[in-house]
């Protein structure tokens, strides 16, 4: 798919929006390559990986990494997408949650949870309002806690969730943002008939992340940024006042700001 087709919300971590050209100790992590080559319309969550380490009993509770999985409801299986944030290869399965989802049980809003230090829990809603937290114990990381703040966005069927990105050390995400597919636009109803990254392939998976994610214009940084904002909400009440209207405002943006 083209990545004009993509909108990719910007990376928030405990110091806010983090720019990956200006910190060199970690590395940026993308699912967008692997959207640009495998993903097609109609696609949908099949699970969602929650990876915590357990090196100590600090970090117990702490979600270090996660690996969504997509399907197009065949039996065929897909390439595996990249996993964001970091996973110890020998990991327990007690150490991994899985939350699994079917076509019409999708994750209808995210909130993105950090510590003082990095990304510490994700939390999923389903339609019915069942809330389902990634880590395996989230005692640490709630947020009636002093430290602890949170980053919600409402996930319409219109701009579905297929992916994330991230800036990440060996000890988890400093910071998170959403990778959501643009189903309204017409461009966007055919998968390509060719791999936009095939001249590419070689490269090291870090370096297409940051190579792919560099290419990015001004014009779909700006699209994302304002679907950022339809998308966001503080709480649960405001997330339902907004949800009636958030079809209606991404049809406008996609008039005010077509790809």
């Amino acid at each position: 798919m083209p990545k004009e087709c993509f909108f990719l919300t910007k990376m928030h971590g405990p110091q806010g929006n983090i720019d990956p050209e200006v910190y060199g100790d970690t590395a940026l992590i993308s699912n967008l390559p692997w959207l640009m080559q495998h993903f097609k319309p109609g696609m949908y969550i099949k699970s969602i990986d929650g990876h915590s380490l357990m090196d100590d009993d600090f970090e117990k509770d702490h979600l270090d990494g996660l690996r969504l999985h997509l399907t197009d409801g065949t039996i065929k299986p897909q390439p595996p997408m990249g996993l964001i944030g970091s996973s110890m290869p020998d990991e327990p399965e007690a150490f991994k949650k899985i939350l699994h989802y079917s076509k019409n049980d999708q994750p209808t809003s995210i909130s993105l949870l950090f510590d003082n230090y990095s990304i510490c829990d994700i939390i999923l809603r389903r339609a019915n309002g069942k809330e389902e937290s990634l880590s395996p114990d989230n005692a640490d990381c709630m947020l009636e806690l002093d430290e602890i703040t949170e980053r919600s966005y409402a996930l319409p069927k219109e701009t579905p969730l297929v992916g994330f990105h991230s800036i990440s050390e060996e000890e988890g995400m400093d910071s998170l943002g959403l990778i959501l597919f643009d189903s309204l636009d017409k461009q966007c109803q055919t998968p390509l008939k060719y791999n936009p990254l095939e001249t590419l392939d070689q490269k090291h998976e870090f370096v297409l992340d940051a190579y792919v994610e560099k290419n990015i214009t001004e014009k779909e940084k700006a699209r994302a940024d304002a679907l950022e904002a339809i998308l966001s909400f503080k709480n649960i009440k405001d997330a339902r006042k907004k949800q009636k209207s958030l079809k209606k405002q991404i049809l406008a943006l996609n008039k005010e700001q077509p790809i």
